[in-house]
């Protein structure tokens, strides 16, 4: 007797996503993390958890009900929303920290996300109520076109701050000491002009007394900007460290990946929910009578969907990755 193809699916999507969560559970017990990478990683637990849930009890034998169905579904996918908005906000403030020079990010720019979670969130919420109540599949669309809108404003804004910051960085790794390139050119203009006005040309102390600031020597840098000194700490880490060197090729890398990955993946997202939302407008039922009546059928739009759930997942995965801890690395 051959499995159904939902039990099949079922069974597969839920090895995978277990496989996630004990990932996750793993990079907690590994070393302690930054702030904004533990952050990420509660997002991802608990997308991973109440994704388990959302295909255990999805079709049958372990059928939950429409309502478990569809809560756990709308859990699943306001909390992936909200860790993508999370990352590309991680991506945004790299570049604008990189671009001004500046600690911290712009007032404007947290509250632009935060509204935009906020506003993703209440969608997803009206959705899920309003199906409980009203029964209608019409009310279940709201969500997914909350999604859409998250996926839209996610690709254009990330991918272009993204191109930014790499071409910013392929700037710094190209630096031998020649004439400046653009990206430097611009942190050597604001590195040159005193705080008194702008000046043509400037002679920079490669490092300062802690008494009075006086320069104590060094090198001479003649180029288009004038002759300056040369700060250590701009451009001594990438000339004469090739760790530091190492680690903008890697942050190069890795931001490449994510510019090509990102497209796709999107893409994807954003026909699945297209053809989940012309299904769901054309159904004349009622959301619980289509929803048991799933629960003995396969249906691939669905599947294409959850998917792209765990593909998604595991983007965010890999973004917020840790050392996992030492004495499995050992064994392993």
């Amino acid at each position: 007797m051959t499995m159904p193809p939902w039990l099949v699916s079922d069974t597969v999507k839920t090895l995978i996503v277990s496989c996630q969560q004990t990932f996750n559970i793993l990079e907690f017990l590994g070393p302690p993390a930054n702030k904004m990478k533990r952050r990420m990683q509660i997002l991802n637990t608990t997308t991973a958890a109440t994704t388990f849930f959302w295909f255990v009890g999805g079709h049958n034998p372990n059928y939950f009900g429409w309502q478990a169905y569809l809560i756990f579904g709308g859990l699943a996918n306001t909390v992936l929303a909200c860790t993508g908005l999370f990352t590309m906000y991680l991506v945004l403030k790299a570049n604008h920290n990189a671009a001004n020079m500046q600690a911290n990010v712009s007032s404007k720019l947290k509250l632009s996300f935060f509204f935009l979670a906020a506003f993703i969130i209440v969608l997803n919420f009206i959705a899920v109520v309003g199906t409980l109540i009203s029964l209608r599949f019409s009310t279940n669309v709201i969500r997914h076109f909350a999604n859409i809108a998250a996926i839209l404003f996610i690709v254009y804004v990330s991918e272009s701050s993204l191109i930014n910051l790499r071409r910013g960085i392929e700037a710094l790794i190209s630096y031998e000491g020649g004439p400046p390139i653009t990206a430097v050119a611009t942190v050597r203009e604001q590195l040159t002009t005193p705080s008194t006005g702008p000046q043509k040309t400037t002679d920079l102390p490669h490092h300062k007394n802690k008494n009075n600031g006086n320069s104590k020597g060094g090198t001479g840098h003649e180029g288009k900007c004038g002759s300056f000194q040369q700060p250590e700490s701009f451009t001594g880490g990438l000339r004469r460290r090739p760790k530091v060197s190492q680690g903008l090729k890697k942050i190069h890398t890795k931001i490449t990946a994510i510019i090509w990955l990102m497209p796709p993946v999107a893409t994807a997202a954003f026909v699945a929910l297209i053809l989940v939302i012309i299904g769901q407008i054309e159904e004349r039922r009622s959301y619980p009578s289509v929803n048991a009546d799933e629960a003995d059928k396969y249906d691939p739009t669905v599947d294409a969907i959850q998917a792209v759930v765990l593909v998604l997942l595991a983007f965010f995965q890999w973004y917020a990755f840790t050392p996992l801890p030492k004495w499995l690395c050992k064994a392993c």
